[in-house]
């Protein structure tokens, strides 16, 4: 993705950050710690409305194809990390999305959804889910593939946020990390990463998001969440 114009051709080149990179590689996968899939269709009907799509977000937004295996992308030392354990849990329906991007805002969000056995269980996936480990090995893939710019870069600064509020019945929780960049000779950015999980009843919507940090993306930040909860609210979950 493209964090700027002015910078974008070097992140570019680089195929920064890729949002499938940060699905994959913290949290999915089949290992012990896993959540347990029992289907059912009507859930899985329902789950699919509570995905994103383009008409959920402003003009300029397209859907981007995915080449080759996420898994790719993803560094060693995030499977140090230790995975929340949702084994004891019980998914009725997960629908993975499409990442939804803005290469000239530099904004890429990527969406998910699942329905639980009960409610219990979905607000005690909401809570394992956003933990610190997700953007922890957020902050490793970026830094690990600023690496590959043709310019030296340095990660300056970073600042993270616990998200918690709520907005019509929907409880969201989530976390942020705004890391500040320097690309030599002197040009600065703001990239942002987050893992936000909404809940309502039974129903778990995700979105994983990358942008550069601006007013623009901010604002987009911000709606994206909202057309979120409001597909929760309306979802009969």
């Amino acid at each position: 993705m493209t964090w700027s114009s002015r910078c974008g051709a070097l992140l570019a080149a680089a195929a920064v950050v890729p949002l499938a990179s940060i699905l994959v590689g913290c949290g999915a996968g089949h290992g012990t710690h896993d959540v347990q899939l029992r289907p059912v269709a009507s859930d899985l009907q329902r789950a699919r409305t509570l995905v994103l799509t383009k008409t959920d977000l402003p003009h300029g937004f397209r859907l981007r194809r995915q080449h080759g295996s996420p898994l790719s992308k993803f560094p060693t030392a995030c499977r140090k990390l230790a995975a929340p354990d949702l084994s004891e849990l019980t998914e009725t329906a997960t629908v993975a999305g499409r990442v939804l991007a803005n290469t000239h805002a530099g904004a890429e969000y990527l969406p998910a959804a699942a329905v639980f056995s009960s409610a219990t269980q979905a607000s005690h996936a909401q809570q394992l889910e956003t933990g610190p480990v997700d953007v922890q090995c957020a902050v490793l893939i970026i830094k690990n593939d600023l690496k590959q710019l043709s310019a030296p870069s340095k990660v300056t600064g970073e600042t993270r946020h616990v998200v918690a509020r709520r907005e019509d019945g929907v409880i969201v929780r989530g976390r942020q990390v705004i890391l500040d960049v320097t690309v030599r000779p002197n040009y600065r950015f703001r990239a942002e990463v987050s893992f936000i999980f909404l809940r309502h009843g039974r129903a778990l919507s995700e979105i994983r998001t990358q942008s550069a940090w601006n007013a623009a993306t901010r604002r987009t930040w911000n709606d994206v969440i909202d057309a979120a909860a409001r597909r929760l609210a309306r979802s009969g979950l």
